[in-house]
C-alpha cells in the first residue's frame, strides 16, 4: 500500500484545497485530486465597522450581510460599502441602488 503526503494550496479568496499525493509512483490514485474538507462550525455573521479604504471588525464572525439584498458577504470577497451609513453591499449595482446612483428600476 502505498504511503502519502498531504499539501494544502492557498488560492487567491484563502479557500483551502487539500491534495492527496503518492510517496511512490506505484499507484492508482490519479495526481492532484481534491479532497473536500468538511467542517462542522456554523457561520457566524461579524459586526464590522465601514472605514475609508479599510475596515474594522468588531466582533468575529465570516460574513456580514448585504443592506440591499440580504446576502450573505464573505469578509474576504467584501468590496462595496458605505462609511456614511455603515453598510455592506454585496456588489457595484446593489451599491448604486442603495446610494441612488444608475438606474431607478
Amino acid at each position: 500500500m502505498p504511503q502519502y503526503t498531504r499539501t494544502t494550496n492557498v488560492l487567491k479568496n484563502k479557500a483551502r484545497i487539500l491534495f492527496c499525493r503518492p510517496l511512490s509512483n506505484d499507484h492508482e490514485i490519479p495526481h492532484n485530486v481534491p479532497m473536500l474538507k468538511q467542517t462542522s462550525q456554523k457561520k457566524k455573521e461579524a459586526r464590522v465597522r465601514y472605514l475609508n479604504a479599510d475596515l474594522q471588525v468588531l466582533s468575529q464572525g465570516d460574513f456580514v450581510r448585504c443592506a440591499v439584498t440580504n446576502r450573505a458577504i464573505p469578509l474576504e470577497a467584501l468590496r462595496y460599502w458605505s462609511v456614511a451609513y455603515q453598510e455592506a453591499y454585496v456588489d457595484a449595482d446593489a451599491a448604486s441602488r442603495r446610494l441612488g446612483y444608475g438606474d431607478p428600476s
